[in-house]
């Protein structure tokens, strides 16, 4: 009974939401997210089922300064991609600065830019302190994969997942399609290097065979995937060695907790300290055998026993677009 009326009021309140965006009611906008309850349940970020588009894409779309403008003061990620993999600043169209504004048009896109420009700035790097270190972390969304010398990087859509794994998808549709490669978090390490701003490496399978080089389209995009995928790195292996080990006293069952909290502490933090004094990370040198790893039949053959593969190129080939 609690959940259906949880589940109505919902449905009504982000009814009574979207209608006051539809009206631009901002004063109506203020006292829906003034309660607690409705910041807590309504996703300000969230994606339109029907057009795939968050409400910053929208009224980007729209040309609405002034609504996004308000979004971005109310907790509208810049980052968010649509489910085509758009951000919301590549729906602007390109325009200088320093351009002289000829026509309304392009004063609203000039205008548009810099403030999308101006949120990327303002956006800091996940807080870790906030995080639950006691929970796999998790995190979806676009990255671009490197795929091979002809092609170069490809966009793709990243699930990691609390069972530890990470897979990716041609796009968020291809979702309802099996995985085109996955690798489990506890056989993985992350190649970072200051000397790039948006690319790191992700190493996994028996021995190393299977090299991801990733890429986000921002730095702050990039080290948010980092926190991800190193905090999912850290409880992996953390669990892997709690299930070797077998059962433990309360006593040394309480302790390895603590050490295994502190430790995942102090590796975040530690990296945080790393990425605040450069945001720039991963340099990879990618040779010519350094294809998406769908190409690889011998990785796709070797790695499956141990849930690291990555399509070849038969007919789940990552270059059919």
């Amino acid at each position: 009974m609690m959940q259906v009326k949880r589940s109505t009021y919902v449905a009504e309140t982000a009814q009574e939401f979207r209608t006051a965006f539809n009206n631009r009611d901002f004063g109506h906008l203020e006292s829906i997210l003034s309660s607690p309850r409705n910041a807590e349940l309504l996703d300000i970020n969230g994606m339109d089922p029907e057009t795939g588009d968050t409400v910053l894409h929208e009224f980007v779309k729209k040309r609405d300064v002034i609504m996004c403008r308000w979004l971005l003061e109310h907790g509208a990620d810049p980052f968010k991609r649509d489910r085509k993999g758009k951000l919301p600043i590549e729906l602007v169209r390109k325009v200088n600065e320093n351009d002289t504004a000829t026509n309304t048009k392009i004063a609203i896109d000039i205008e548009l830019k810099k403030l999308l420009e101006r949120a990327t700035r303002e956006q800091s790097v996940i807080d870790v302190t906030n995080n639950n270190l006691h929970e796999a972390p998790t995190y979806k969304g676009y990255l671009k994969k490197w795929t091979n010398f002809a092609q170069g990087y490809k966009l793709r859509w990243f699930i990691l997942s609390s069972d530890g794994k990470l897979s990716y998808y041609i796009d968020q549709a291809d979702t309802k399609n099996a995985c085109r490669g996955s690798l489990n978090m506890s056989s993985c390490s992350l190649h970072l290097d200051s000397s790039e701003k948006l690319k790191f490496e992700i190493i996994g399978g028996n021995n190393g065979v299977i090299r991801w080089h990733l890429k986000g389209n921002h730095p702050i995009e990039t080290n948010r995937w980092v926190w991800a995928i190193q905090g999912a790195i850290r409880y992996a292996k953390d669990r892997e060695i709690l299930l070797h080990n077998g059962p433990y006293s309360p006593s040394l069952a309480l302790s390895h907790g603590l050490s295994s909290k502190v430790s995942n502490k102090e590796n975040l933090h530690a990296t945080s300290k790393r990425l605040t004094k450069s945001p720039h990370l991963s340099k990879s040198t990618l040779t010519q055998n350094d294809h998406d790893n769908d190409d690889d039949s011998t990785n796709n053959n070797n790695n499956k026993s141990n849930n690291d593969y990555d399509d070849n190129n038969n007919n789940n080939n990552d270059d059919d677009d």
